[in-house]
């Protein structure tokens, strides 16, 4: 830092003594004061702010830390700060037209706006759309937008970029991650500056599911873009209107974006912030606490007590939207090569009879968890179907069920056969080779299996090898799989529809007319008690048919060094994510 004119040498001393304090977590370098934050526009959320290390919560997805008073916030000093995150692997591709961007998805929230956000309350809040209705029981929905939003090169942004960029997504619904929104959509209008209207082609009750997910692009930079033939974005492509800027971007090692200090909504506390790629979650631990790092999103449950013993590191827990389940592979299609004893429903609850879910979370998770019963995750709160009961952990119960389908060991070799000897029970169980839970769980099931006369043969594969045998070839028996989702219960719902088996989102290759009814039903009521009471149906019928198990749903564990940044956002009993967009708009240095 350079001495000004008319600094004084004691004034100097103090300003590099404070910066010293800070080290690992600024860099000397000027930055000149952000100018007056903007007022919000839209309703805050309720918030508590984490500052100390919490009551760790009990192991269900409903606990909360319990929180102490927060210490008095001083300004942001005037010289860089940036907050390092790390995190496990790398977006890649970071485009938003990749087919599963995961990872870049992130750092799209902090580049571009969205029309509607999630609030970790599990609703939705406005973002770029300040507001939106349907005049006509769902058929046409107009979003009022904010005013006077500016891209992060001073260009206006208004209701022509955001409908060119639902047409943009419209225009690829099976390359585009976000274009698996758009089916119901049939016409997309700026009908002013400020306004957007879409018609659909049928009425559609859960609007803010579809919008939510989709960052908004400039259209005077992405209107000549091929989309099939880009590349990771750069820094032109990644020209948005979002509360962070580009600056940096290493493939495989690091993300570094710079604070908006004209957002529309609020200047972030921050400089700037980098993700960092680590290859393990042991690795992550390592370099938090070595100070490298100073949040980590994925903290291993074996290693919890080990952070906590540090004081100079928090760590939280609380709900999430995921689930891990057992998939089966009972498709029909031509190129399947799936073993034919699964697609027998007798088959599924035997196995779903063999496996013992508190067994699974005091061993896998530690006890961080909840035995899993609907492809609805309990974080969803209202959505989820409390009232299925399920089948009890019993192997004498599992065998009954074979013998009298017919499934014996009739060659004495310890294995069952299928009811015409043709075939042994023999199931390939495929795990991601980025589980963290994966390969132990995959050994407890094949050990319960084992005693009921079913052989399994493990395979670990890595997670874009692993989809491109099931999703959708359907080259597997069974298979372990994490999946995350959003506030609405459509999404998890979608993924045993008939209609998103082509697309792989459908991994089982499940199908049911009945199901498929009432899944098109649930999307187009208004009428959001009806859409509950056939959501709970669906967890119903899915449930009974069985085409995946619900083995747990795990807690998010996350820890951060408190000796260097405060005023996480943290919502009482809603979802943990400390490197949420409205969170990292926040966080600020500790005072020292």
């Amino acid at each position: 830092m350079q001495r000004q004119s008319l600094v004084t040498k004691a004034v100097l001393i103090a300003v590099v003594s404070y910066v010293l304090l800070l080290v690992g977590c600024t860099e000397p370098t000027p930055t000149p004061p952000p100018p007056a934050t903007p007022t919000i526009t839209t309703t805050p959320e309720s918030v508590a702010v984490v500052t100390s290390t919490p009551t760790e919560p009990a192991p269900i997805v409903t606990a909360t830390p319990t929180l102490e008073p927060q210490v008095e916030v001083t300004p942001t000093p005037a010289y860089t700060v940036t907050l390092r995150i790390g995190w496990l692997g790398t977006p890649d591709p970071l485009r938003p037209f990749a087919e599963h961007p995961t990872n870049a998805d992130m750092i799209f929230s902090l580049l571009y706006d969205r029309l509607i956000y999630h609030a970790l309350d599990n609703t939705y809040a406005p973002a770029l759309a300040k507001s939106w209705g349907s005049p006509d029981g769902g058929k046409t929905w107009t979003f009022s937008l904010q005013p006077d939003v500016k891209t992060h090169d001073g260009q206006p942004f208004t209701a022509e970029d955001v409908a060119f960029t639902l047409e943009l997504y419209q225009e690829h619904p099976r390359f585009s991650y976000y274009g698996g929104q758009t089916p119901p959509i049939e016409k997309i209008e700026a009908t002013g500056a400020n306004t957007v209207t879409v018609t659909m082609t049928r009425p559609v009750g859960n609007v803010e599911a579809l919008f939510h997910w989709m960052p908004l692009l400039p259209k005077r930079i992405w209107e000549t873009v091929e989309a099939a033939a880009t590349t990771d974005i750069d820094g032109a492509k990644a020209i948005g209107s979002g509360p962070f800027t580009w600056k940096e971007y290493q493939p495989g090692q690091r993300i570094t974006l710079a604070a908006n200090r004209g957002y529309w909504m609020e200047a972030p506390k921050i400089h700037a912030v980098t993700f960092r790629t680590y290859p393990d979650a042991d690795a992550l631990v390592a370099a938090l606490k070595g100070g490298e790092v100073d949040l980590i999103t994925v903290v291993p449950v074996h290693r919890i007590a080990d952070l906590r013993s540090d004081a100079n590191v928090q760590v939280v827990s609380g709900p999430q939207i995921r689930l891990h389940h057992l998939l089966f592979n009972v498709s029909n299609e031509a190129q399947s090569t799936g073993h034919p004893a699964l697609k027998d429903p007798q088959v599924r609850l035997a196995i779903a009879h063999a496996i013992d879910k508190q067994q699974l979370i005091d061993l896998v998770l530690l006890g961080h968890g909840m035995p899993g019963l609907s492809i609805i995750p309990p974080a969803l709160h209202q959505w989820f179907n409390q009232g299925i009961q399920d089948v009890m952990f019993d192997l004498d119960e599992a065998q009954q069920i074979l013998e009298t389908a017919g499934y014996s060991d009739t060659d004495n070799d310890g294995w069952r056969e299928m009811p015409d000897s043709t075939e042994s029970l023999d199931f390939r169980l495929f795990i991601p080779s980025d589980s963290a839970t994966g390969t132990l769980a995959a050994e407890m099931l094949s050990n319960w299996l084992r005693q009921i006369g079913i052989k399994v043969s493990i395979q670990t594969l890595a997670p874009d090898a692993l989809r491109a045998v099931c999703c959708p070839a359907f080259d597997y028996d069974m298979m372990i799989w994490e999946r995350d989702g959003g506030p609405d219960p459509g999404f998890f719902l979608s993924t045993l529809s008939t209609a998103e088996i082509d697309t792989g989102l459908n991994e089982t290759g499940y199908s049911n007319p009945a199901y498929d009814a009432l899944y098109e039903l649930q999307a187009m009521a208004v009428d959001q008690v009806q859409r509950r009471q056939m959501v709970r149906e669906l967890q119903q019928i899915a449930f009974n048919d069985r085409p995946c198990i619900v083995l747990y749903y795990d807690l998010a564990v996350q820890a951060f060094r408190k000796d260097r940044f405060q005023n996480w956002l943290f919502v009482p009993n809603g979802i943990l994510s400390l490197a949420d967009e409205r969170s990292l708009l926040r966080v600020e240095p500790v005072p020292q």
